[in-house]
């Protein structure tokens, strides 16, 4: 396991093949999984986001389909904080299991969006009833509240 501080989270996650990595005693992952079977609909809620860049939560249905709005997708939901309400209901469709994929995203200087490289990472808290996302972008050192949501059943 790599420890030292100068090392990014990207090339951590790289290392462990994707897998949660150790910095400074927090488990970090690159992304949450949440396993869905059939059809049913979760809560994202918005609960901060720095001002420094525009963040967003990335959202994935894998064997199945997620609708935002009353808009269908079987690709990713990029939901920026800058643009979409603090409270977004999203209803997902699986054949029998499925699973939801969350991840952040920011935009640089010049509106590129980057995910996954620098020190991005989130902590993860499955609380009952909810989950904690506490994101850190890729800029910088490693800052879990560049980006908070929390996600529940609806």
């Amino acid at each position: 396991m790599i420890n030292d501080k100068s090392t990014t989270l990207a090339t951590r996650f790289r290392a462990s093949k994707g897998q949660p990595v150790k910095y400074e005693n927090k488990l970090v992952h690159a992304m949450y999984t949440r396993n869905c079977i059939l059809t049913g609909a979760i809560r994202i809620r918005f609960k901060s986001a720095t001002k420094a860049a525009p963040q967003a939560l990335c959202v994935k249905a894998r064997k199945g389909a997620l609708e935002i709005n009353k808009i269908a997708t079987r690709d990713i939901a990029v939901l920026w904080t800058d643009t979409a309400p603090n409270v977004v209901d999203v209803i997902y469709r699986f054949k029998g299991k499925g699973e939801i994929r969350f991840w952040n995203a920011w935009k640089d200087s010049d509106g590129v969006q980057h995910a996954w490289i620098g020190n991005a990472g989130m902590l993860v808290s499955e609380q009952p009833g909810h989950t904690t996302l506490s994101c850190s972008d890729g800029i910088g050192d490693p800052e879990f509240r560049d980006l908070i949501v929390e996600i529940s059943d609806k």
